[in-house]
């Protein structure tokens, strides 16, 4: 068993069981194959809210937020991958690496930028909104007890540059900045509908 799937079925229970945390429409991630999941919130409770519901295993790259709190030691234990460096190069390597083998990735907040995975591993893409991730502080979780909203929007598949064009091995900036935006309008929507559901508030 892997590291992340050890922490799902170890911390989720713990998760579930400190707040009501309310998933929909888990069905949207895929249960094989490489998968990218985008989740904007910034909260240092959209990880292990996402962790304690998300129907597979997802090598995290937590927001700073979290990654404040616990450090990357404490990220690398609960099967993720830490930020490193300012352009975040072994980061995404290793990320493209977890992708390549069938894995699952979880990007939260905004570092390291999409883009670039998208166009060298071409993986399906699925947007994560988390709802009341946060107290008054990023760093500060909600109160015990309250609801916490995991919104899984619908599966993409990255679109083609050019006709009939493969992805290429080392992607130019071209190609990452057309991925990047057209994961930043998807987000943007899942996050539109979640606000919607829960009655306009985020």
């Amino acid at each position: 068993m892997s590291r992340a799937a050890h922490i799902r079925n170890l911390f989720g229970p713990l998760v579930r069981r400190m707040y009501r945390i309310h998933v929909h429409g888990s069905s949207s991630v895929p249960s094989t194959g490489p998968v990218l999941l985008l989740c904007p919130q910034e909260g240092i409770l959209a990880v292990p809210a996402f962790i304690s519901v998300t129907p597979r295993p997802v090598h995290v790259i937590a927001n700073e937020s979290l990654a404040r709190v616990i450090g990357s030691s404490g990220i690398e234990n609960i099967g993720g991958i830490p930020i490193s460096g300012p352009a975040a190069i072994d980061t995404q390597n290793r990320a493209a690496a977890a992708l390549r083998s069938g894995g699952a990735v979880g990007i939260f907040g905004g570092n390291p930028s999409p883009g670039w995975l998208v166009a060298k591993e071409a993986p399906v893409v699925v947007p994560v909104i988390v709802v009341g991730d946060r107290g008054r502080v990023l760093t500060d979780p909600p109160r015990i007890g309250s609801q916490v909203d995991v919104f899984f929007g619908p599966a993409s598949t990255p679109p083609a540059v050019g006709e009939n064009r493969k992805i290429p091995v080392v992607p130019n900036r071209s190609e990452a900045r057309f991925r990047a935006e057209w994961c930043r309008q998807i987000v943007m929507d899942a996050q539109e509908q979640a606000i919607q559901r829960t009655g306009g508030s985020q």
